[in-house]
């Protein structure tokens, strides 16, 4: 997280932090390249995308969530510096907020509009503000792994044999499990 203000760095620290006094941002950079199948002339096709945060503390706002599309910052020197004018790159999607938050329980966050575009980055970053006064703790990957931020993908792609499901399941639905959505699709979504 950054305090803005400061050229203090945080890194390596076990929580990531969102207040609005003093301003408190978080940033979480996400690598997906290993997400394969996907590329220009024939993109991932992405149905869900899910963020994931575990909170340390409580708060009346658990903050604003933004995701930017590949950018290049170092998580060991990111300070006020790195924050800079986020405003005007294109890449940007202001995908919600968490309201209120209490401690030691897990949140999750629609986060499917930034994705919708395809072919997915290679990198995305989330960016967490907030305006309240009551600031909120969220679990880091260092902090605790099995606590730590998560983006939870739903795509139309196995991943273990590298097929895509309508291949797999042929272009007639089929009539036993995974079941799908009632709408057909090239691309069936497996709800199991």
């Amino acid at each position: 997280y950054i305090i803005m203000g400061s050229n203090e760095t945080f890194g390596s620290s076990e929580s990531l932090r969102v207040d609005g006094d003093p301003q408190v941002v978080t940033l979480i950079k996400f690598d997906i390249s290993d997400m394969n199948g996907g590329t220009d002339e024939e993109p991932l096709s992405v149905h869900g995308a899910t963020l994931k945060l575990n909170a340390l503390t409580g708060s009346d706002f658990g903050g604003s969530v933004e995701v930017y599309y590949n950018l290049d910052w170092d998580e060991g020197n990111a300070n006020e510096d790195s924050d800079g004018n986020w405003d005007g790159l294109t890449e940007t999607y202001h995908v919600g907020k968490f309201g209120a938050i209490a401690r030691d329980k897990a949140y999750t966050l629609d986060i499917f509009d930034a994705f919708r575009k395809k072919p997915l980055p290679q990198t995305f970053s989330i960016r967490i503000t907030s305006d309240s006064e009551d600031g909120v703790d969220y679990s880091s990957r260092e902090g605790s792994k099995s606590k730590a931020p998560r983006v939870i993908f739903d795509i139309a792609y196995d991943t273990y044999t590298q097929n895509k499901l309508a291949e797999t399941f042929g272009t007639d639905q089929p009539t036993q499990s995974p079941t799908i959505t009632k709408t057909w699709e090239d691309n069936p979504v497996p709800t199991k």
